[in-house]
């Protein structure tokens, strides 16, 4: 399933083929939040995602997506408070990723070096190369 963040509009997930009955779903139940600028790669890369069983969210830069991560954490911090103080939690329903794959060869790229060393709790944030 595919959601667009920041929209209202959810788009549907990808249809699939016949072939992809065969294909094991190595990725079920792994949230990915994708932040891509270009149309074509999100559709593609959000295909192969979810052809293997991932959830994806898609924002169109690392701007966007640092933003997303601080509204998660937040309401993951939020979230913990309350379970300390016996009360309920009554935050809005946050999107939570388990992963996040970014283009790095953005103007927004300074916003993800800020979150080189960033680690909470058991999320880690990586840089890859940016050349293979």
């Amino acid at each position: 399933e595919r959601h667009q963040i920041g929209s209202s509009r959810r788009d549907q997930p990808c249809s699939s083929s016949k072939n992809s009955c065969n294909q094991k779903r190595i990725l079920e139940g792994l949230r990915i939040l994708l932040a891509e600028d270009t149309p074509l790669i999100q559709i593609v890369a959000c295909k192969i995602l979810e052809k293997v069983g991932a959830t994806v969210s898609v924002v169109p830069d690392g701007l966007q997506a640092v933003e997303a991560l601080n509204r998660m954490l937040a309401a993951e911090s939020s979230r913990r408070r309350s379970l300390l103080q016996g009360s309920p939690s009554e935050t809005p329903d946050t999107p939570r990723f388990d992963l996040i794959l970014m283009d790095c060869q953005t103007h927004q790229e300074h916003a993800l070096r800020s979150y080189r060393d960033y680690k909470v709790g058991n999320l880690e944030v990586a840089i890859s190369p940016e050349k293979f």
